[in-house]
């Protein structure tokens, strides 16, 4: 996992600015990721997108209307389709590439590492891009045996924390989302 975890790679196009979009689907890549992490990380995607455009169509959401409308997003001919009958010219793509759970009795560490893409579904260009990486974790080495408790406790807890995840996952997003410019009321705002 990365040295220096708030560095956040992006690349915003002058496209943003010139059309910005005004809803945006959140479609997510399958990956080997744990189902939980993912989750996580599309829940964190769809509130933190919301600050930043008027409509968003979450991956719940998303996944209903596929059914319903009987497309399959992943087929670029369906995308378009979904993207007309929606009126949502943008997809935020999610790829969670990196999930690490490490414990060593006396060390845990848990990370994620994550691409967020919006594209737009007619001219199939880039609006957005970026790229982070963020973990935690917790433990050390016993200076004394009064610490080696302490050391390992701190490590068990990380260990068992079903909410750490959750809590990675909307580090990464927000510090990713910080990249790109409200366009809910039209102009820019940081």
């Amino acid at each position: 996992m990365p040295l220096l975890e708030r560095n956040v790679r992006y690349r915003l196009s002058s496209l943003y600015y010139r059309d910005p979009p005004k809803c945006a689907a959140i479609v997510t890549e399958p990956s080997e990721g744990r189902i939980l992490v993912r989750r996580a990380v599309e829940a964190a995607v769809e509130r933190h997108l919301a600050t930043r455009l008027p409509r968003v169509i979450g991956y719940a959401e998303m996944k209903r209307l596929e059914r319903r409308l009987i497309l399959d997003v992943g087929n670029p001919e369906d995308l378009r389709a979904f993207s007309k009958q929606t009126r949502c010219e943008a997809i935020m793509i999610v790829r969670l590439y990196a999930v690490t759970d490490e414990y060593y009795v006396l060390w845990a560490q848990r990370g994620i590492g994550v691409v967020l893409e919006m594209r737009d579904v007619a001219r199939e260009r880039r609006f957005w891009i970026a790229h982070h990486e963020t973990d935690r974790g917790n433990g050390g080495v016993p200076v004394s045996p009064f610490s080696l408790p302490l050391i390992v406790g701190r490590a068990a807890m990380l260990n068992k924390d079903p909410e750490v995840y959750e809590s990675i996952a909307d580090d990464a997003v927000r510090r990713m989302m910080a990249t790109l410019p409200d366009m809910r009321f039209g102009a820019v705002r940081q």
